[in-house]
């Protein structure tokens, strides 16, 4: 599956779920999106189409067989555009926080006091990830793509043709209205729709055991068992999809997406205060000698990872490349 982060965060801000998801046996694939975490931004205007064609990019390079999608907040928004587009190639997606216009917007979202324990936890990542840190043009840019770029009415969406839709929201939204949750789910053919209880825009780190507990019980219920070879990526070649499906192994394309923090660096480089229930940080691999093997088209190897190892599993041939997609100008680090 695909985890999809909100504005201004980066893969990081899932290290309460990665663990739980692995946990149940599933395969985790971490996207930043451009211009976020370890991304670049290009030179493209931030949009959330281009933000759901980045995924589907990476849906095509890595061969990927129906994958599941997760997003929250402005991932949610991404991975429910990426249902218009490609609903035929997608999994189930279960869509967290997600606002398709303006109007489902909270008149005093601007001033909820979460913001000012969320911002500083956000800047100081995005500082430590960043390989051309500037907060402030991400931050316009991220603004600009919310105030000016997000018009999805019913017509489209109801061209989303996922199998199965979950649309997510916190009973205590600090930003979205609960009535534009149930709009979308309207809108959406044969979509579902669930509120968190006492939960906000935050819940996967202020309710993360709640949160894991719909994902996982959704999942389950869209027929997407994590131990049949047909709901798991295809096999890289050489690679086994069996072997992936229980997990005993991982594909070159899924070395750097698992809960290890991704460390990516650009071609011309060498090798070589958390709030009350935040997300647990995750733990960065240990580096080891350069690998031989190339990328395919379209990558570059970054900072050599080992693999991450789950459960006793054994690293095979060939799994400890890690590699970056480019796309559309941009970097972007998986």
């Amino acid at each position: 599956m695909i985890l999809l982060h909100g504005g201004l965060s980066s893969h990081q801000a899932w290290g309460r779920q990665v663990p739980a998801l692995l946990d149940a046996g599933y395969q985790v694939i971490l996207i930043d999106s451009r211009g976020h975490g370890r991304s670049t931004l290009g030179s493209t205007p931030l949009s959330y189409d281009q933000l759901a064609e980045d995924v589907g990019a990476v849906i095509d390079h890595l061969q990927l067989n129906r994958p599941a999608i997760i997003g929250w907040s402005d991932g949610a928004i991404t991975a429910l555009v990426l249902g218009m587009d490609r609903g035929d190639q997608l999994g189930p997606i279960y869509a967290f926080g997600a606002n398709m216009d303006l109007q489902g917007v909270r008149k005093d979202a601007g001033d909820a006091p979460i913001l000012r324990q969320v911002g500083p936890r956000l800047a100081a990542d995005y500082a430590e990830l960043s390989p051309a840190p500037d907060f402030s043009g991400l931050t316009q840019a991220v603004r600009t793509m919310q105030t000016t770029r997000l018009h999805y009415g019913p017509g489209q969406l109801a061209l989303i043709r996922a199998p199965q839709v979950l649309i997510v929201a916190g009973s205590e939204d600090e930003f979205i209205t609960p009535q534009h949750a149930a709009y979308i789910a309207d809108a959406i053919p044969g979509a579902s729709l669930q509120y968190l209880a006492d939960s906000g825009h935050f819940a996967p780190w202020q309710s993360p055991e709640l949160f894991n507990q719909s994902m996982i019980r959704f999942l389950k219920s869209a027929g997407y068992a994590p131990d049949t070879a047909e709901t798991v990526p295809a096999a890289p070649d050489g690679m086994d999809a069996r072997t992936m499906a229980r997990g005993d192994a991982l594909p070159q394309a899924a070395s750097v997406c698992l809960p290890a923090a991704v460390q990516c660096r650009s071609p011309a480089e060498p090798a070589g205060s958390r709030p009350g229930r935040s997300a647990a940080p995750l733990q960065h691999s240990a580096p080891h000698p350069t690998p031989k093997a190339q990328c395919g088209p379209g990558w570059m190897i970054p900072l050599p990872l080992r693999p991450v190892r789950h459960r006793g599993a054994k690293p095979r041939h060939g799994a400890e490349e890690g590699c970056r997609f480019v796309n559309d100008g941009a970097d972007l680090c998986i």
